[in-house]
């Protein structure tokens, strides 16, 4: 199985505003805050770290290198993978740089690519006013069928079918989603 990946960024020329983007962070960080117990999710806190950060294209292969301060808020995903789900942002900017989270190691690799994917989608509704693009190499976005992504997984369909029920318990309702 080739490694299955969701990768979430701002694109170049349709960043976020410099003046609301530390906001909207915030609101985000509040929402998974709430989110996150449900899923044995931790909230790890703040960063801030000089380095190198990669922005977005149009062309969803090409991304620019810069070097810049980049703040995070950050969520332990405790998926046994040592995964985080971080929301960062460029100092002075609305850029959100380029992130990655492969979910092929995760323990429960369905339902933590689904939880993720879920609540990008929200916050992408909610928060981010649609700017943030969200890549599923796993193909459960933008349609959220269970069966596709249990397809990328090598699952079976059984499978797929206690993810649909695991996500409608948690609150997850890929019918409302979209």
């Amino acid at each position: 199985m080739e490694n299955v990946t969701i990768s979430y960024y701002t694109r170049h020329g349709n960043h976020l505003s410099e003046d609301t983007a530390p906001t909207q962070i915030a609101s985000a960080a509040a929402i998974v805050g709430t989110i996150a117990p449900r899923l044995g999710w931790r909230d790890a806190g703040r960063d801030r770290m000089p380095g190198a950060y990669q922005e977005g294209t149009d062309d969803p292969s090409v991304f620019i290198d810069h070097q810049g301060i980049v703040t995070s808020r950050v969520f332990a995903l405790h998926d046994g993978a040592g995964h985080v789900l971080a929301f960062d942002l460029v100092e002075g900017t609305g850029i959100m740089p380029h992130r990655g989270i492969v979910t092929t190691r995760s323990l429960h690799r369905l339902l933590t690519h689904a939880a993720i994917i879920h609540v990008l989608d929200r916050l992408n509704r909610e928060i981010f006013e649609g700017r943030l693009v969200i890549d599923d190499t796993a193909g459960y976005f933008p349609t959220f069928d269970v069966f596709a992504l249990a397809d990328a997984f090598d699952a079976s369909a059984d499978e797929a079918l206690a993810l649909r029920r695991e996500l409608h318990d948690l609150g997850f309702d890929p019918a409302l989603a979209a």
